[in-house]
């Protein structure tokens, strides 16, 4: 059965004949024109990605209201509404009931909306010609009746040659290789990438595993301006644009996994997985407005993939490696969805075990390869859809990591390379270096459909941090001497409860899609030491211990409107209200200290719809931190801080699906830094102080060609310029000097490969290259560490049977074994040397 328009045909027509006018060139005129030389040629090309996106197909966003109903009748009336032809068998279809769908989507949102859930799939032939079949392998169609299906749809609706249509239809493959429409929730409900007006990086499953990327340290090698450096397993440093989690009241990079903030700390985070990830979004700039003081810099979010009601399914994988000059490693996991009431009630269950070698060694003590570490790791996941309105899903995490020592070293030998030394201390047996870790999270979603909108309702408890553990700083840098500070039984413990409401919803003109809520948090931390002292050649004396408690209880209100002027034109405004309660204490503090901060982030952008397949956007975000409190008897407490970001970008899907591109300029402005004074530093504590205002501005840029359907390449790349236009009477720094942890530059291109392999395989093989440039780190009088540029050269060879898949990989293939942090306090961490493995993977 056929639905069809010969409107159209028409349509296409003066679409093409309007996108001939001069409208491209004079564009690329004004641009050339009023821009500065040092942009100029960037600004040239994206205004050709822009004059080329003019090129593709017009598709505008269109109203529909389609009631639940029979599969049948409900893809009659979206072929009408959509008008586009529809292709289904009337008896393979009538047995299935379909979601309501009801507000303004392109018909590639809408038909995904509407077939939700109900096991059947939709596949775009063209833009005007849509396939209906079963997403149950087992009962396809036969391919004649898909054939005569085609046949049909092609002579009614969509032209050309009849035989190529049908025998694309008759494969379900034909077209698998072209890029998809990436669908992301970055604003908190369902759009496509492309009419998002943020600067979003988007890795989906399969692009997770293409790249190898087993780990969220090494989403670095795939997001163009995201830097992250780690030294444990919940000790993790994230940089967007600069802006970078380090010192300071709180996080500056928000971490979200699903609906859960879990970057409760600066420095500290659970240690998330990336097991059975649905999608990664990475949103560079301040997120204020929706994601709150977390995300002053941007957001990194993990969706994880929910259960299913569709049966039992799973994988199970394996891997082995090892690593040069370093111990052998293995890893397990298994991911199983298991439905209990149909269409009611499902779970989905994802665990691994790592035993993970070390490489650094420990001299002193006779030891090679300490920083070894193994983690368990299990996530539990339920389903609960209650009712037609009422959806429930809940999350349990839990993960213990085991280490043989911190990931990194405090000394390096004559060679440079870096070494752990334990400090002696009065001759008694040298501490042990291993330190334990711990994550636990609990999470309860409520989505309800109120009819004009839809509330979600998300509550979260998180706890993480440390076991006692010990640790030697300020090493004496001479390895024939023995010497530094020694801290025994050092804790970390961090817990929080959050809260957000929200709801969302269309008007009923279809002008105004909104968002607004409130979000509660209640945030814990404590560290401290059972002692601490200084040793030189084993002689020395206690200083006692040390204790520090933290507390923030903080209030948001949000709001967020899109404003569709026209079917091209979207006006996006929003602002957000926080005021944050904290106070800390200690035996370093006389008293307690506390004091309340509040601040409205505001967000203004547009977006403009060049066609279906390409925008433009421009948009002024702000973020904000609040201020804190220092331990040290004549330190003044540090201020609150603030970003603001002035944006423009743009998207394209084009040359029919093979070229997916996106680049954005930015501007920011970064007022009150938070840095650390190391002039003041305490022998466990460190003083954060405003050292001044600093400026950004870069641009970010990535690409995604499909040259044949074997045959893909990707390259993506920042490059940013940042200085202290402003210094304080307190600073380390001068004006014109870079702000810390910054990195000026990336480089990433990737290429894979597909090819029939041997007994009745699909072959591939894959390889990633990626250059980052070193940060510096400011010292007292304007001393600064630097750290080296970074290229790392990773690949893959494997093949997938229907259910197996087995692959060897490389990784750091140049065996980079520079420094990838600058430090003046003698931490020495290093990516991992050259590592070859084997992954081998069975899903049911």
């Amino acid at each position: 059965m056929c639905h069809w328009s010969t409107r159209y045909a028409l349509r296409k027509v003066a679409v093409l004949l309007r996108l001939g006018q001069s409208a491209g060139r004079d564009f690329l005129v004004r641009v050339k024109r009023n821009k500065p030389m040092q942009w100029q040629s960037v600004f040239l090309g994206i205004a050709i990605l822009f004059h080329s996106a003019w090129t593709a197909a017009e598709s505008r966003p269109l109203p529909f209201n389609i009631p639940s109903q029979q599969a049948d009748a409900a893809l009659l009336l979206f072929g009408k509404q959509a008008d586009i032809s529809v292709v289904y068998q009337h008896k393979l279809v009538k047995t299935y009931q379909t979601n309501q769908l009801k507000g303004e989507f392109t018909p590639q949102e809408g038909i995904r909306i509407l077939l939700r859930g109900s096991g059947l799939k939709a596949e775009f032939k063209s833009r005007a010609h849509l396939v209906i079949t079963q997403n149950n392998q087992g009962n396809e169609m036969n391919s004649k009746k898909k054939i005569l299906a085609a046949t049909v749809g092609f002579f009614m609706g969509a032209g050309g040659s009849s035989l190529g249509l049908a025998e694309e239809v008759g494969s379900s493959e034909g077209m698998d290789w072209l890029l998809e429409e990436v669908v992301v929730t970055a604003q908190k409900r369902e759009q496509r990438l492309i009419d998002v007006p943020i600067s979003i990086a988007t890795l989906d499953d399969e692009k997770l595993k293409n790249m190898g990327i087993d780990g969220i340290d090494k989403l670095v090698y795939a997001v163009p301006n995201l830097s992250i450096r780690s030294t444990s397993e919940s000790e993790k440093r994230f940089v967007i644009r600069g802006v970078s989690n380090v010192r300071g009241s709180s996080a500056l990079v928000g971490v979200y996994l699903d609906e859960i903030p879990v970057s409760l700390s600066p420095q500290y985070q659970p240690n998330l997985q990336m097991l059975d990830i649905q999608r990664v979004e990475v949103l560079r700039g301040p997120q204020g407005t929706l994601y709150g003081q977390g995300s002053t810099g941007g957001t990194v979010r993990l969706l994880t993939k929910d259960p299913s009601f569709d049966g039992i399914n799973g994988e199970i994988g394996s891997s082995f490696y090892t690593t040069q000059d370093g111990d052998t490693s293995s890893e397990v996991s298994a991911i199983t969805n298991i439905p209990v009431i149909d269409d009611t009630l499902a779970f989905r269950v994802a665990a691994s075990y790592k035993d993970v070698g070390g490489w650094i060694d420990q001299p002193d003590a006779n030891k090679e390869d300490i920083n070894d570490v193994e983690t368990s790791y299990i996530r539990i996941k339920g389903l609960w859809q209650a009712s037609d309105d009422l959806m429930v899903s809940a999350m349990v995490l839990r993960t213990r990591d085991d280490a043989g020592a911190q990931g990194f070293g405090n000394i390096k030998d004559s060679q440079d390379n870096p070494f752990w030394r334990q400090v002696e201390r009065n001759g008694l047996p040298l501490l042990s270096t291993e330190i334990s870790t711990y994550s636990d999270i609990y999470n309860i979603t409520l989505n309800y459909d109120l009819g004009f909108a839809s509330l979600t309702s998300s509550t979260s408890k998180i706890e993480f941090g440390t076991d006692p553990f010990n640790s030697s700083s300020s090493v004496n840098q001479d390895p024939l001497s023995n010497s530094g500070l020694a801290v025994i039984g050092s804790f970390v413990d961090i817990g929080g409860f959050t809260q957000e409401i929200r709801l969302q919803g269309v008007t009923d003109n279809k002008q105004l899609d909104w968002v607004v809520g409130a979000f509660y948090s209640d945030i814990d931390s404590e560290v401290g030491a059972e002692d601490f002292g200084f040793y030189v050649e084993g002689a020395g004396g206690s200083f006692g211990s040390f204790d520090e408690r933290e507390t923030s209880e903080s209030i948001a209100l949000f709001a967020s409107v899109d404003y569709h002027l026209s079917q091209q034109l979207t006006l996006t405004v929003g602002a957000r209200y926080f005021e944050d309660d904290r106070a800390i204490n200690g035996n370093f503090y006389a008293a307690e200290k506390s004091a309340t901060f509040d601040h409205v982030s505001p967000t203004i952008g547009a977006s403009f719809a060049l066609s279906n397949d390409a925008s433009v956007y421009v948009r002024i975000a702000e973020g904000f931190r609040s201020g804190g409190f220092n331990s040290l008897p004549d330190a003044e407490n540090y201020q609150p801080e603030t970003v603001r970001t002035y944006e423009v970008g743009t998207k394209a899907l084009m040359l029919e699906g093979r070229l997916q591109a996106e680049a954005a300029l930015f501007y920011s402005q970064y007022e009150d830094i938070q840095a650390s004074d190391p002039s003041q530093r305490l022998p466990t504590r460190v003083v954060v102080i405003n050292p001044g205002e600093a400026e950004m501005q870069g641009v970010e840029w990535s690409a995604q060609f499909s040259v044949s359907e074997h045959f893909s390449v990707g390259f993506s790349g920042h490059y940013m310029d940042t200085e202290f236009v402003k210094v304080s009477t307190v600073s380390n720094n001068d004006v014109g000097d870079p702000i810390d942890y910054a990195p000026k530059y990336s480089v990433a291109f990737s290429t894979r490969f597909d090819f029939e392999g041997p007994l009745n395989s699909a072959g591939f093989t894959a390889l990633d290259y990626n250059v980052q440039d070193g940060s510096v780190e400011t010292a007292s009088n304007n001393r600064r560490a630097e750290s080296d540029t970074l290229t790392h050269i990773n690949m893959r060879l494997g093949l997938n049977w229907e259910s197996f898949t087995a692959e060897l990989f490389g990784r750091n293939l140049t065996n980079e074994q520079d420094f990838n942090n600058p430090t003046n306090f003698n931490s020495y961490k290093q990516d991992r040397p050259r590592t070859w493995g084997v992954n081998v993977a069975y899903k049911f």
